[in-house]
């Protein structure tokens, strides 16, 4: 299917950026906690419909203890799934080394 671009905006979709805008903010500086459960299943879904292997999901209490656990990570940018060509097959080899059939 080809991917459909907008290139302009009706009257009507103009009136409500205003709107969503407030909207998308006031989630961007929320500070209320996140739904652990409902999220790690939002992100399951979307790995089983993207067919890629699910990954490890990991909440911290901070973006800086997540920044500080990853980098305590010996090879971190391939276990991010960065410092190879193709991001798919990086994420495949890694999976496989991390988590090897069992048969």
């Amino acid at each position: 299917m080809p991917k459909r671009i907008i290139t302009e905006l009706s009257d009507e979709q103009e009136a409500m950026l205003p709107i969503y805008r407030e909207k998308w903010r006031s989630i961007q500086i929320s500070t209320e906690s996140i739904k652990q459960e409902k999220v790690a299943a939002v992100i399951k879904t979307a790995y089983t419909v993207s067919d890629y292997p699910e990954p490890e999901i990991l909440f911290y209490s901070s973006p800086m203890t997540a920044i500080k656990k990853i980098l305590a990570i010996e090879n971190f940018k391939t276990y991010l799934g960065r410092g190879r060509h193709s991001s798919e097959e990086n994420r495949e080899q890694y999976y496989e080394e991390q988590y090897p059939d069992p048969m």
